[in-house]
């Protein structure tokens, strides 16, 4: 079987007419898309027409879950961000609705993993840019083979017969027996190497042959779409286009003659199944144990170009299966069969987790599970019990309770009544007038967790969007241990960074308590961690002391503060004081004492 494997199309539309003219003209059998569809390209809603017209075989990227909400567009830089909501605007209803269904991982039966960004958790679109973080992705999955996309930049990570993982050039190669590998396609629609063809690569899985293809697209063609489009950005490659075209009057990058006449002229290849059937499992990014399979819809094979739904059909399609998805909700099911009719992949499967939103109405925490009454200095309280907006103090007035603005988050059962869910998919929850604390403000941090699969990232804090600057709190794996963090994050660089770690670890699967402590004095000796209300014996990483402020203009987050690194497992109970609390009231918080 023939796989083209592709990514990053961003809605670059004469990229994609090139690549998959491409695909068709080397006989790919069978398609499959990493990812990031739409983001920063002109073109969104005419490049996910067209993926979609040939295949189902989709895995979501980081821009196409922020387009739909499932993730925080706010974590993007500024032009990022304008134009995740441009793409917003433009794309019809039906398409936002499609990225809320698509799946983070594909994987299929012969030991072949595709995921967007990274392996160890889909859903925090980390980065996978050289062997130790490679080896760190492969320990994660038993798959021999991975493809990912998202960096833009072509690149090949392979293990040895001593599992020892290096960096391999991206070009054509074989797979060899007892080695396992991560493959990097590149960009489909926006490539950030000099080189401005669009990338993806061909898979012959019955030879392990894999092929790195460079495609030219009308590169002037993507100008005017991004100029009528009205939209003010100016991609790498498109730089790096004008920079290699210095002086010419002719571009020399625009579509070859060869592939120009595949556009026009298409190839109607039916899927070839060689008589062989495999399973492909659609992944989410937290799935507990009670987590339902479904089967998707049919794909449509290579060839079958249907046009979009017209409204009648998406209106009766959609109260179809809004009427289903009632009925299996109140019967506390969420698994659906169909069979999806390709011939090349026969079984598909996706987990849905089965969560409540924070806006819809919750049971109430019952009366002998109450916490201990939070002590004196309370600026803000989120115990993740709302039943109602309106019961709540204004977010933005940052306390002393308050519930998340915008962001629904997955509920679950509780320390207390009911918790967040935090994942590493979505941002999490925020409140823009809470923990705007500074560089000279004593204040305190109280929170319960509960661990679940990895369980590393951020809990709580208010830090710009890479956690480059600001303050939080989180559980970090150091020396493959689970180990409470806390990190003050000035503006200067090269003396910017305070970082206390506990020496106790984090078990998996049990409640904890946790807090932290700061005493304005800019000092690694003004913080103090407790865990579970006692003083924690901590060892101080980064500097000592900070040379500047940590205070930044952002929401406070909680269940999701960096871009990389991403809190998974459950959170409630969270508390801030503008004080240092002693130990006593700590213990108390954290049930010891009373």
């Amino acid at each position: 079987m023939l796989y083209a494997v592709f990514s990053d199309l961003h809605g670059n539309l004469p990229a994609w007419k090139a690549v998959l003219a491409d695909m068709e003209e080397h006989g790919a059998e069978t398609y499959i898309c990493l990812g990031d569809i739409v983001g920063y390209g002109p073109k969104p809603q005419e490049v996910l027409d067209g993926v979609r017209s040939v295949t189902e075989n989709i895995v979501l990227g980081n821009h196409d879950a922020a387009v739909c909400g499932r993730m925080d567009a706010s974590i993007f830089n500024d032009k990022a961000r304008e134009i995740v909501e441009w793409t917003r605007s433009v794309l019809s209803e039906e398409a936002i609705a499609f990225f809320s269904e698509v799946p983070l991982t594909m994987d299929d039966s012969a030991g072949t993993l595709f995921v967007h960004a990274e392996i160890e958790d889909p859903g925090r679109f980390g980065y996978i840019t050289d062997p130790t973080e490679a080896q760190a992705n492969l320990a994660a999955t038993t798959a021999r083979l991975t493809f990912i996309g998202h960096t833009h930049t072509p690149a090949v990570f392979a293990t040895n017969h001593q599992s020892e993982v290096s960096t391999q050039p991206a070009q054509d190669f074989q797979m060899q027996s007892g080695c396992r590998y991560i493959v990097n396609v590149g960009s489909a629609g926006e490539p950030r190497d000099m080189d401005v063809r669009a990338s993806y690569c061909l898979f012959d899985d019955q030879s392990g042959q894999i092929k790195f293809r460079r495609v030219e697209f009308d590169v002037e063609a993507y100008r005017s779409d991004v100029q009528a489009a009205g939209i003010e950005i100016e991609p790498f490659f498109l730089q790096a286009y004008d920079h290699l075209n210095a002086g010419e009057s002719t571009p020399t990058t625009t579509v070859s003659p060869r592939a120009r006449q595949a556009m026009t002229q298409r190839l109607n290849r039916p899927v070839k199944s060689e008589g062989r059937e495999r399973t492909i499992t659609l992944g989410t990014a937290i799935l507990p144990s009670n987590s339902r399979p479904i089967q998707l819809p049919a794909q449509k094979a290579v060839g079958a170009r249907s046009a979009t739904p017209n409204s009648s059909t998406v209106a009766l399609v959609w109260i179809a299966s809004t009427l289903t998805a009632l009925a299996l909700v109140a019967a506390g099911l969420w698994t659906f069969t169909t069979r999806r009719n390709n011939s090349a992949i026969s079984d598909i499967t996706m987990a849905h987790t089965d969560v409540v939103l924070a806006t819809q109405q919750i049971q109430e925490r019952p009366i002998d599970g109450a916490p201990p009454k939070p002590p004196a200095g309370l600026v803000f309280h989120s115990h993740f019990d709302y039943s109602d907006k309106s019961k709540s103090l204004p977010p933005e007035t940052g306390g002393p309770s308050g519930v998340p603005q915008q962001i629904p988050y997955r509920s679950a059962q509780g320390k207390f009544g009911k918790a967040m869910l935090s994942t590493s998919m979505e941002m999490g929850a925020k409140w823009d007038g809470a923990g705007d604390f500074g560089h000279t403000d004593s204040f305190t941090a109280s929170v319960w967790i509960q661990r679940e699969n990895s369980g590393f990232g951020s809990i709580l804090g208010r830090t710009i969007w890479n956690a480059t600057r600001g303050y939080q709190l989180r559980i970090l794996n150091f020396k493959g241990k689970a180990r409470v963090s806390f990190q003050l994050i000035g503006k200067k660089k090269g003396n910017h960074l305070i970082e206390v770690m506990s020496e106790t670890s984090i078990p998996m699967s049990e409640w904890v308590h946790v807090a932290v402590t700061y005493d304005g004095s800019g000092a690694a000796t003004g913080i103090q961690l407790y865990i579970n209300g006692d003083a924690s014996s901590q060892m101080v990483a980064g500097k000592k002391a900070l040379s500047d402020g940590f205070s930044v203009k952002a929401p406070f987050r909680v269940g999701g503060v960096g871009k990389r690194t991403r809190f998974a497992g459950r959170i409630d109970e969270v508390t801030l004081y503008d004080r240092v609390l002693n130990t006593d009231e700590i213990r108390r918080l954290a049930g010891k004492g009373l």
